[in-house]
């Protein structure tokens, strides 16, 4: 069962109409206070009054990707600073936005790159991404994001050309991984103007979760080994050795003790999945699986109750 959304940024519609038409949740953006669409606290308190969840956004300008993985860091720190003043729940995603059409070299470039600076300062379990159907296939199939909230915008495949040339386009193509469909853009609705939004599952990374029980989360089918190593290299700050086998931080010891991706100990440490299910690793089932060396940062961050 799908559950209905909106987001926007200026001409905001009324909380009391969303709650009438019962709007299930909203996408706001989580920029610094200074800029003007971001989401207030007095804004995200009157909509968990109404009932209507809150999804995070995050988009500075279009194509901010572009700024590679410097831009990503400076992003996801403002994401911890910002989050705290309106009340966001610890561990709930955020949705980076790569709001223009990315692929090719760009895609594979700076747009990676972006990413994995977001991967350097959050795990991996707070990441999604807002694009169209190529960049979110992509991530998702790279490890880079447990979320996306695809737009039909830049996901139609062009299937033939006209006689002068033209694109033929097919029907949408979406990828089922994505928790949140973006259907419709610059919809007049409840006074305001509005997106709409499809939510494809139970949580979709909102702030008030409305059905209980267990929740689908949509995993890569192959994690590069390359790829989970150098985000774990970005998180702990280490180098990583001659054709990405092991680890070791700047003073020679092998901080992490893992030397393939059958050692799923990187993937837990960016609150991914284990690399050889491809099922969740959790605080509950992590003791299972088997290292070289297990590292007492993992220790830490899965003890219950530390962040």
């Amino acid at each position: 069962m799908t559950t209905f959304g909106l987001d926007y940024s200026g001409s905001p519609p009324i909380i009391s109409c969303m709650k009438e038409k019962k709007v299930d949740f909203v996408a706001r953006y989580l920029e610094p206070a200074s800029d003007w669409k971001t989401l207030t606290a007095k804004e995200a308190d009157a909509l968990r009054a109404a009932g209507i969840g809150i999804v995070g956004l995050y988009e500075t300008s279009p194509d901010s990707a572009l700024g590679g993985f410097p831009r990503g860091v400076v992003h996801a720190k403002g994401v911890l600073e910002n989050i705290l003043t309106i009340g966001m729940p610890k561990n709930r995603p955020v949705y980076f936005a790569v709001d223009f059409d990315a692929r090719g070299d760009v895609l594979t470039g700076p747009v990676r790159q972006y990413f994995l600076g977001l991967a350097s300062v959050l795990p991996v379990s707070m990441i999604g991404v807002y694009a169209g159907y190529i960049p979110v296939k992509y991530l998702f199939d790279n490890g880079l994001v447990s979320w996306a909230q695809q737009t039909y915008a830049w996901s139609r495949p062009v299937i033939g050309h006209k006689s002068d040339g033209s694109p033929i386009f097919g029907p949408v193509q979406w990828d089922p991984r994505a928790q949140i469909q973006q259907y419709n853009n610059g919809e007049p609705y409840c006074s305001g103007l509005v997106d709409f939004n499809r939510g494809m599952y139970d949580d979709i990374g909102q702030w008030q979760l409305k059905v209980p029980g267990p929740v689908p989360i949509p995993r890569p089918d192959i994690v590069k080994e390359g790829d989970v190593e150098m985000r774990a290299v970005l998180k702990y700050g280490g180098t990583p050795t001659s054709g990405w086998t092991g680890f070791y931080s700047s003073d020679g010891v092998n901080r992490l003790g893992c030397t393939g991706m059958n050692h799923a100990g990187l993937i837990v440490a960016l609150g991914a999945i284990d690399a050889r299910t491809h099922k969740p690793v959790t605080q509950e089932n992590w003791s299972d699986v088997t290292w070289t060396n297990k590292p007492e940062e993992l220790d830490e961050w899965l003890t219950p109750g530390k962040d």
